[in-house]
C-alpha cells in the first residue's frame, strides 16, 4: 500500500491504543501491555501484527466480489512495474482503512508502529514490483523472508492458480504459514502474462474509466487482456 493513507492514519485518527483505553477495549491488549516496558519488542510485534493482518485483507480483497472489484485495478496493467504498487483505486484505500482501523483499536497498536509499517510497506513495494529480478542465489534467500519481484509477479499473474497466491505485503513467510505461496523461478517470471479479463489495455491506460471500472456491469475475472513477455536475463 502506498504511504499516504498510512500517514493519514496517523495524522487524521487518534492513537488507536488511546481509543482502546477510552472504549475500555481489554481482548487481545498484550501489545499495549509491553508499550512502556518494552518498546521495541512492542514496535516488532506491532508490525508483524499489521502485516499478518494486512495479507488476510489482500485475500479478502481477492475473495470479496465489490472489494475485488476495486483491487482489480491494482491487478489491471498490462505490465507490473515500481510504479504498479501505488496503483490502487481510492475506494479500496478507504475500504483497507475501514477493515484495519478495528484491528489496530482492538490490538491497541500505538501509532508511531504504524508509521513505521507504512514507510516499511511503501519502500518495498516499489522493489516488489519492479520488472527486474534478484540473482538466483539472492532471490532464493531474499525470499524466505522478504516479498520480491519475482515471489509477487505471480501474484499479479493473469492465471488465476497464481494470482491467488503470495499475498503477503513485506513479509514472505505468511504466505507460507497460510499455505498460499507459490515458489518462483526465474523461468516463469521472464513470461507472466498480466491484466484481468474485461479491462482492456485502453481502459487501463485511462484514468477517468480505470476510476469507473468497478461500477460497470460485468464480471471482472482473471484471464489477461495482454500477454507481456520479460527478458530472462534483465536482472540486477
Amino acid at each position: 500500500m502506498g504511504l499516504a493513507w498510512w500517514q493519514s492514519v496517523a495524522w487524521l485518527m487518534p492513537d488507536p491504543g488511546a481509543v482502546a483505553k477510552q472504549l475500555n477495549v481489554t481482548a487481545l491488549q498484550f501489545v499495549a501491555m509491553w508499550q512502556l516496558e518494552y518498546p521495541i519488542i512492542a514496535m516488532a510485534t506491532s508490525i508483524l501484527l499489521i502485516d499478518m493482518a494486512r495479507c488476510w485483507v489482500h485475500r479478502l480483497l481477492h475473495r470479496v466480489n465489490f472489494l475485488w472489484r476495486l483491487h482489480a485495478i491494482h491487478h489491471s496493467g498490462t505490465d507490473v512495474d515500481a510504479t504498479t504498487g501505488f496503483r490502487h483505486h481510492p475506494l479500496e484505500y478507504l475500504a483497507t482503512i475501514a477493515i484495519m482501523m478495528p484491528l489496530y483499536i482492538l490490538l491497541e497498536i500505538p501509532a508511531a508502529s504504524i508509521v513505521v509499517y507504512g514507510v516499511l510497506a511503501a519502500s518495498i513495494t516499489p522493489f516488489s514490483h519492479a520488472n527486474t529480478g534478484l540473482p538466483d542465489g539472492v532471490e532464493r534467500v531474499v525470499n524466505k523472508i522478504f516479498i520480491t519481484n519475482q515471489l509477487h509477479a505471480l501474484h499479479h499473474s493473469a492465471e488465476l492458480g497464481e494470482s491467488n497466491s503470495n499475498f503477503g505485503t513485506v513479509f514472505a513467510f505468511w504466505d507460507r504459514i497460510f499455505a498460499t505461496r507459490i515458489e518462483p523461478t526465474l523461468e516463469r517470471f521472464s513470461c507472466v502474462p498480466f491484466s484481468v479479463q474485461r479491462i482492456s489495455a485502453e481502459t487501463a491506460a485511462s484514468l477517468p474509466k480505470v476510476l469507473m471500472q468497478p461500477f460497470r456491469f460485468g464480471a471482472i475475472g482473471g484471464q489477461p487482456a495482454v500477454a507481456v513477455v520479460r527478458r530472462g536475463d534483465d536482472r540486477i
